[in-house]
């Protein structure tokens, strides 16, 4: 497990800063990313994304998680593969069905039929969204025959080509689901109301852990033999070019695997296809989702396009060899790695995988998974039996596909696009779920549906609303460490939040005036960066000062913005729940009275000075007394 090392007060080392004095200089800011894998913005230029911000991206030092991102998803990838009683461990863990079978798209208990030979339940479906064509023992969807965008399909498949999936879940991600109630939609919004509408799974932003305890997906396509007019696997393969299965009866080959985990925030998406032309014709097609790259597991140095041979690295063929992988897995290459939206120059990264996203018509170059998955929430709305959530597999309308999941400034993410929707945290299978244990309820008689939406039942009353203000704030989570300030805040205090960042690493407050609540996650990153996207939009001009050394004290000045500012400023304070602006900006008669001030900071009786200028100057002076003070103790 990485190594924590408290970092010194120059990672919060900062200029002095106001938006309203234009004094912050961004050629100052330390980025602490890597550039991303190439071959991920390739086609990005169709999407029509505006405003697109040139400022360089937060990420997750690639060192905390070993040689590099590709490294660690092949790390993942062998624990997932690595066999478990003569089959690959990730088919021990629980696949979706399995957490309800009246999730949509699951096959009925007939269909769920024994495997031949090996006593396991094999929860065969298709993807749902996709046209549904029932083959014996299961229910799996149609592959795509037709172009999608104009890129043509593949010319090998038979009329009736048919193509199974499986979704698995490790036993963390499994546990927490059960434990929390989150087999329902319904139960979800409970759990959402209770956790500022938010579903956090288990991960390394809760515990010190990676691989045992964080949450990890695991989705496998499968193929029949009868999809190809020309197969060339059997079961088993003796060219150990595919890894297939006996499944049912029936001959399937393993063409695709997504591995998504919570090793960081906004979890690591990695996904990896077989070297074959039959199976995977256009794997890594720069026309199509991108280039592939790996850096670790290949000894190309470069993104390699589609027809381009890389070379398996020394490293991964031992790391699989002392695995005991199917010699098969030896022919799976990884396509790439995403961590994050935009690149270091806020370009979209795209990344998908040639099979997977093709046959459910996603067009090139507007595949994302870390985008896709950022939509996930749930809006609250009674669904219909066998229908998933309104907003599922999709982003909403007129939002972008690749890049910041939001639909304007496009400088973060601001879903979900309905306000109060509970956040699924980048699992599509919650949206899967039924509405409740026993089923979505009857529709009503089609003769009084319209009123019936709009009324209130006889001898009831509403609930009064839950309003997060009116409930305790929750602890927010504060880090400070060798990636730098990291806070995670679901209806906290922003109190509570500047006493820790004060407490950790040394920095004085002074002017917060209001307490606020906070939501959303802000960091990992330098400190300022940190700490200017935690106080925007939220009324107060900011300016740091000192730092400048690795003992130097930090001293963070607030004054409030005029009041026509704020006005006329969108708040932002929220981070990815900002959409809502304008619907919020309206009078609501429940609304709740504003919270007292219960500000634990100094605040000097006139507050800083109303002066631009000798609000200035006293900045200036401060920061001249610590220079003063940090050369004395420099000799």
């Amino acid at each position: 497990m990485k190594d924590r090392i408290r970092l010194s007060a120059a990672l919060l080392a900062v200029a002095a800063v106001a938006a309203v004095f234009c004094i912050y200089s961004k050629d100052r800011a330390e980025a602490r990313t890597r550039p991303q894998e190439p071959e991920k913005s390739v086609a990005v230029s169709q999407e029509p994304v505006v405003n697109m911000s040139a400022q360089p991206a937060l990420a997750e030092p690639e060192s905390l998680y070993g040689p590099s991102f590709a490294s660690l998803a092949w790390t993942l990838f062998l624990e997932a593969m690595a066999p478990a009683n003569g089959s690959p461990t990730f088919e021990s863990w629980m696949e979706q069905c399995q957490l309800n079978s009246n999730m949509v798209g699951c096959p009925s208990a007939t269909a769920a039929a024994i495997a031949g030979g090996n006593g396991k339940v094999r929860m065969l479906h298709g993807s749902p969204g996709v046209r549904v064509v029932k083959i014996a023992g299961s229910d799996c969807g149609a592959m795509t025959t037709t172009p999608v965008g104009g890129y043509p399909a593949p010319s090998n498949l038979t009329r009736n080509a048919v193509y199974c999936e499986e979704v698995y879940v490790s036993p963390a991600e499994a546990s927490f689901v059960k434990k929390e109630g989150l087999t329902t939609l319904a139960g979800q919004q409970t759990y959402g109301n209770a956790h500022g509408w938010t579903i956090n799974f288990p991960g390394t932003a809760q515990n010190e852990s990676r691989i045992e305890l964080d949450s990890l997906e695991v989705k496998a396509d499968w193929v029949p033999v009868t999809s190809f007019s020309n197969p060339t696997f059997a079961c088993p393969d003796p060219t150990n070019s595919l890894y297939t299965e006996t499944i049912n009866g029936t001959c399937y080959a393993l063409v695709a695997i997504h591995i998504s985990s919570k090793v960081m925030l906004n979890w690591l998406w990695a996904t990896f296809e077989p070297n074959n032309h039959v199976t995977n014709p256009n794997r890594c097609d720069p026309r199509l989702y991108g280039a592939c790259y790996d850096p670790w597991g290949t000894t190309s140095s470069r993104p390699y396009g589609k027809g381009e041979t890389a070379q398996q690295s020394p490293e991964l063929r031992q790391a699989m060899a002392e695995a005991h992988l199917n010699p098969a897995f030896n022919n799976y290459f990884l396509t790439g790695v995403q961590t994050q939206f935009v690149d270091n120059y806020g370009k979209a990264i795209q990344l998908g995988n040639s099979f997977v996203e093709f046959n459910q018509g996603v067009p090139p170059g507007k595949s994302s998974c870390i985008t896709c998955h950022q939509y996930a929430s749930f809006n609250g709305k009674q669904t219909a039996q066998g229908t998933p959530e309104d907003n599922f597999g999709k982003p909403p309308h007129g939002w972008p596909s690749i890049g910041y999941a939001c639909n304007q400034n496009q400088n973060g993410n601001c879903t979900p696009a309905v306000p109060d929707s509970t956040s699924q945290d980048f699992s599509w299978l919650l949206g899967l779920m039924p509405y409740s244990d026993g089923g979505a309820r009857a529709p009503a008689d089609q003769s009084d549906q319209s009123d019936q939406s709009h009324s209130t039942p006889k001898n009831s009353t509403l609930p009064a609303p839950i309003w997060p203000a009116n409930q305790p704030p929750n602890q927010a989570k504060v880090s400070w460490d060798s990636r730098g300030l990291e806070i995670e805040a679901s209806n906290s205090s922003l109190n509570q939040i500047l006493h820790q960042v004060a407490a950790d690493t040394g920095a004085k407050f002074e002017g917060l005036s209001q307490d606020q609540r906070i939501f959303g996650s802000y960091g990992p990153g330098p400190g300022r960066e940190v700490l200017l996207k935690l106080f925007d939009g939220s009324g107060y001009n900011v300016l740091m000062i000192g730092g400048r050394d690795a003992d130097a004290p930090l001293e963070i000045v607030l004054s409030a913005k005029p009041r026509a500012s704020l006005e006329a400023a969108p708040n932002n304070l929220n981070g990815s729940n900002s959409n809502d602006d304008e619907a919020r900006d309206q009078p609501d008669p429940g609304q709740p009275p504003s919270q007292p001030n219960q500000n634990p900071f100094h605040v000097a009786s006139d507050g800083p000075p109303s002066d631009p200028q000798q609000f200035m100057q006293e900045i200036l002076d401060r920061q001249h007394k610590i220079d003063q003070q940090q050369q004395q103790q420099a000799q």
